[in-house]
């Protein structure tokens, strides 16, 4: 599995997935933040920033910190440049098995060797997720609690072929 992640992709710019991507960016990671609607990432831009301005405020993030969140993002409506150059995905689509499905037969395409693939879903079992992937054995669950940047908790979510190595990151 990867040594260090240099980058992170998150798939799905809703509820869940601009918080995912803000808590990456604060802990300094690049991370590309991708969807299939351009209006769902222009939202998820304004609420990262008005997120990152509240922690400022309220001192929770020095200004240098705050400024350095933003840089550490980008968006884009393309799947393959969002996943092309990530150590890591975080998958936060609907809880639908038939959008998951394809989802996971592209990233089996499009990412690096040895990519760990974490689904965000509580409602659809890991081992389920995995047998979509033509590499089960780096499928794991990281469940963010919601606000995710703001509530510092993850449940991390194997499935019996999970790797132990994909639990190292």
């Amino acid at each position: 599995m990867v040594k260090q992640i240099e980058q992170i992709a998150v798939i799905g710019a809703g509820i869940m997935g601009h918080g995912i991507a803000q808590v990456c960016a604060q802990a300094g990671t690049p991370v590309v933040l991708t969807d299939n609607f351009p209006e769902v990432l222009q939202s998820a831009r304004v609420r990262i920033e008005k997120s990152v301005a509240m922690l400022r405020a309220e001192g929770l993030l020095s200004p240098e910190r705050a400024d350095g969140i933003m840089q550490h993002l980008s968006f884009t409506t393309q799947l393959d440049e969002a996943v092309r150059s990530a150590d890591l995905v975080f998958e936060v689509i609907p809880e639908k098995a038939e959008l998951k499905k394809p989802l996971f037969e592209q990233l089996d395409r499009l990412c690096k060797p040895n990519v760990v693939v974490a689904s965000n879903t509580s409602a659809i079992p890991i081992h389920r997720l995995a047998e979509f992937s033509r590499h089960p054995e780096r499928v794991i669950g990281t469940h963010f609690y919601n606000p995710a940047q703001l509530i510092p908790l993850v449940e991390v979510i194997t499935a019996e072929c999970t790797s132990p190595s994909a639990l190292r990151l």
